[in-house]
């Protein structure tokens, strides 16, 4: 009995010393590869005009990451998903479609907003080589804004392609072998107003946490 229990613990040390040495030298190789794939997701604020319209609502992205030897940036390629719910009883004055037709403006009530789209970013680490790194990122890309309504007349969404800016902070960490990071970031959309008469602003602070592989 006692040899079983002496063996046990003894098994559970080893393992413990193992993944200990394993894991800095797991992450090490992953640090070290050209291009590296990358997941978050979390809470997406709306603030600016539509913050009057939507409520906050969720985000996720997935990327790939570049990271050139010797550089002390590293790239990122994404695609990004944010979903919001309308405000109750918030509405829309939408233009005449099409543009000049003479048909007369609609007013909708909000059912929901949705931003898909893609960015292209550069990362600069802040503090390399320590347990945690705080880093700055900023980029631009293209969103396709869809607006859904509950009583349009002449269907039920509204879609614009919108150019955007994008930067923010956050910090990574180790975490099972893998770069985790906790990140806030501010996109501003311009020429929103395109979408509805009320939309001169449309900005959205995502707030995420993600694992780069």
């Amino acid at each position: 009995m006692v040899r079983s229990v002496v063996r046990s613990t003894m098994t559970l040390i080893a393992c413990g010393v193992l993944s200990t040495v394993l894991a800095p030298t797991a992450e090490a190789q992953n640090r070290e590869r050209l291009v590296r794939i990358g997941f978050s997701g979390g809470a997406a604020v709306p603030i600016g005009d539509i913050a009057d319209y939507a409520n906050a609502g969720a985000a996720v992205q997935g990327f790939l990451q570049i990271a050139p030897a010797n550089w002390p940036t590293t790239f990122r390629l994404g695609a990004l998903y944010s979903r919001f719910a309308g405000k109750d009883g918030a509405s829309l004055t939408l233009p005449p479609t099409p543009v000049g037709s003479g048909i007369p403006t609609q007013q909708a009530l909000v059912d929901g907003t949705q931003l898909l789209g893609g960015l292209a970013q550069v990362r600069y680490e802040l503090a390399k080589g320590s347990s945690v790194r705080p880093y700055v990122i900023g980029g631009a890309g293209a969103f396709n804004v869809r607006q859904t309504f509950a009583d349009l007349r002449s269907g039920n969404s509204v879609d614009k392609v919108r150019f955007a800016l994008d930067g923010g902070a956050g910090f990574t960490f180790a975490f099972a072998g893998a770069d985790a990071f906790v990140e806030a970031r501010i996109s501003n959309l311009f020429g929103a107003d395109g979408v509805a008469r009320e939309l001169s602003s449309l900005r959205v602070v995502p707030i995420s946490f993600g694992v780069v592989f």
